[in-house]
């Protein structure tokens, strides 16, 4: 079942298939995934890695269809339009973006903490929060790429180190992400990511 496709199909789609990388504002990489066809304002491709439309993301793209020369690295602003779940696929979901600017790590060095932040988005997914000696069971409330808020079964201490596993589609995989607990009050816990998370690995 797909959910809600907003992507505009007045504009004409080229295949292409190459690899992109899911980069956070400082570029590290955060996932990868292929790009499949793109038009002149966006992009759709498919990856293991959940996002939430409406989030501002930044794409890496080898031999980029935008740049004017072949075989050319360029990274792009873009935000998530839509998300679907794949079925017939090697991934799990399926993404449309809004192509919004080239974007230039060299002009975004120095800026201050507040530029570098990444509005959260509503959602309700199920998580196992793990840390050196117990899991504990939550739903996580809002996501954005440097961290989520999951409330819980209990709570874990500010300054906690934790890894945060999320089920993809059928519960046939795993996204993990390693973190630190930053706030923890009876609402729940505030987890944000370290920059490079660690791969994705299968359920046995």
């Amino acid at each position: 079942m797909s959910e809600r496709n907003t992507e505009n199909r007045s504009d004409v789609r080229l295949q292409r298939a190459a690899r992109i990388v899911l980069e956070d504002f400082e570029g590290g990489v955060m996932y990868e995934a292929r790009m499949v066809n793109y038009s002149k304002k966006g992009i759709y491709f498919e990856s293991d890695f959940y996002l939430v439309p409406g989030i501002e993301i930044f794409a890496g793209i080898n031999d980029s269809p935008f740049a004017s020369e072949s075989n050319v690295y360029e990274c792009y602003r873009a935000r998530i339009k839509w998300r679907k779940f794949l079925e017939d696929s090697v991934f799990d979901y399926g993404y449309g973006i809004e192509i919004q600017s080239r974007f230039d790590r060299r002009k975004q060095a120095g800026k201050g903490a507040e530029s570098r932040r990444h509005a959260r988005k509503p959602c309700a997914i199920p998580a196992l929060i793990e840390d050196k000696k117990r899991h504990v069971r939550g739903e996580i409330l809002d996501a954005s790429h440097g961290g989520v808020f999951i409330t819980c079964e209990e709570p874990l201490p500010v300054g906690q180190k934790v890894s945060v596993m999320i089920p993809l589609k059928k519960k046939q995989k795993l996204v993990v992400r390693v973190g630190e607990v930053v706030r923890s009050d009876s609402k729940g816990i505030g987890i944000k990511f370290q920059p490079h998370p660690p791969d994705t690995p299968k359920r046995s």
